[in-house]
């Protein structure tokens, strides 16, 4: 895709777009990456991270709050 085509994708009523959120979670002791999103969304076969589902469970005026654990 050539800047010309990104800009006019952009510029689309019609263009569908997402926010992707990678997110590094501790979960029971163990770090771990939550994928979500705006909505669903799978990356390719050749994407890296390949064939991830991102959880379509972010809203719009999300807030995000940081989180230091004592033991760290």
């Amino acid at each position: 895709m050539t800047l010309a085509d990104y800009m006019a994708w952009l510029a689309s009523p019609n263009a569908i777009r997402l926010v992707l959120i990678e997110a590094k979670v501790n979960i029971a002791g163990v770090e771990q990456t939550a994928y979500l999103s705006t909505g669903a969304y799978v990356t390719g076969p050749s994407d890296t991270p390949a064939n991830t589902q991102y959880a379509p469970v972010a809203s719009n005026g999300i807030q995000f709050t940081e989180q230091i654990s004592p033991d760290d």
